[in-house]
């Protein structure tokens, strides 16, 4: 419905939302709020999970033009939904068929990746600039702010490409097809038919446990590389 009112026919191959989102001058594709071909009931866990997927993925779908004109803080956006989306797909395979979701959530994990790069820059100039201007007058040799900028020009640079080349990709094309069908066709399982507030404390129980159980083998690591990296 959302869909047809933006003006975008339904055609027979998923794919379409993929080769939309390839025409970014018109604007953003955006998913439809009710999954087709599949029946969820009203008021179950896999109704609240499903709403959240599809909400994750407007999201991800939404921010695509933005981050190809490179409009500010929309590759961070853009990889938080992405992030969102690993984990609620993660932390809800009692409802959404892992065998299904885990493929999707590997996609996702090399489109962070392939976003990190330039998002990493931007926080990484940020500190460093911060750092420079800390550094008293008498103490700074040279045009130092002047040689982070050409640094990180050239660095930028490598970055957007990075961003761009894993947009334009069959494989980022692909994962968008792949969500499409997710919200289309959701591979439910039988709790989806629960009440979503048992299933969502069991999920925050595990969730909790998990992270616990992360941040204590960190803690116990040396400072150094290690521990950061844990």
């Amino acid at each position: 419905k959302t869909l047809r009112k933006s003006g975008v026919d339904r055609a027979d191959s998923p794919s379409n939302l993929a080769r939309a989102l390839e025409e970014t001058a018109v604007g953003a594709p955006r998913v439809s709020d009710e999954p087709a071909g599949a029946t969820v009931a009203r008021g179950s866990a896999g109704e609240a999970v499903l709403d959240y997927v599809a909400e994750q993925i407007r999201t991800l779908v939404t921010l695509d033009p933005a981050v190809r004109r490179d409009v500010p803080d929309s590759v961070h956006k853009m990889r938080v939904a992405a992030r969102r989306l690993r984990s609620v797909l993660r932390s809800y395979r009692p409802v959404l068929d892992p065998k299904i979701t885990d493929p999707v959530r590997k996609e996702l994990k090399w489109l962070g990746g392939e976003l990190g790069a330039e998002r990493d820059q931007e926080v990484l100039l940020e500190r460093l600039s911060s750092k420079v201007g800390e550094v008293p007058e008498e103490l700074a040799f040279g045009p130092v702010s002047a040689r982070l900028q050409i640094w990180d020009a050239h660095k930028s640079s490598e970055a957007r490409r990075r961003t761009l080349h894993a947009l334009n990709a069959d494989r980022y094309l692909a994962l968008l097809d792949s969500l499409a069908t997710l919200t289309e066709r959701p591979p439910l399982r039988a709790k989806a038919a629960r009440k979503p507030k048992k299933v969502t404390a069991k999920a925050i129980v595990k969730e909790y446990g998990r992270l616990s159980a992360r941040v204590t083998h960190a803690l116990d690591l040396s400072p150094g590389t290690d521990r950061d990296t844990a």
